[in-house]
């Protein structure tokens, strides 16, 4: 074919899986730590993916997955249904109205949360 340069070297890729990654360039099988916890049990499928990709890749060392965490994530444990109410009344102590429309919007926000056990136990608890 003219006129295109002809690729003198192929591009390396990762390959990605949910479980795994395999980095060719740096010779290591980054796994997840679910995966890592499957593999150790014999004869699982996680066990036998494992010595599979031991086997197709010899030479390559076996690493976690480590999952980024931010220094400065900003955490709410402390806000429950009460601290909320109380800000939207301190925010709204001047003007009565608005704050009987906020608290009845915010009432009407919690039914609309209330069938989500998730939130509505981190929210409604404290959690310690």
């Amino acid at each position: 074919m003219e006129g295109k340069p002809q690729q003198t070297r192929k591009a390396i890729k990762m390959k990605k899986s949910a479980n795994y990654e395999i980095n060719p360039i740096d010779k290591t099988i980054t796994l997840t730590k679910k995966f890592l916890k499957g593999a150790s049990t014999m004869g699982t499928p996680e066990y036998k993916e494992l010595k599979k990709l031991e086997k197709e890749n010899p030479g390559f060392t076996l690493k976690v997955r480590e999952i980024n965490q931010k220094e400065n994530k900003q955490t709410y444990s402390e806000l429950t249904f009460a601290v909320m109410q109380s800000i939207i009344e301190d925010v709204y102590k001047t003007d009565e109205s608005a704050k009987t429309e906020k608290i009845a919007e915010f009432e009407q926000t919690k039914v609309f949360y209330s069938n989500n056990r998730n939130i509505t136990y981190l929210v409604r608890n404290k959690r310690k």
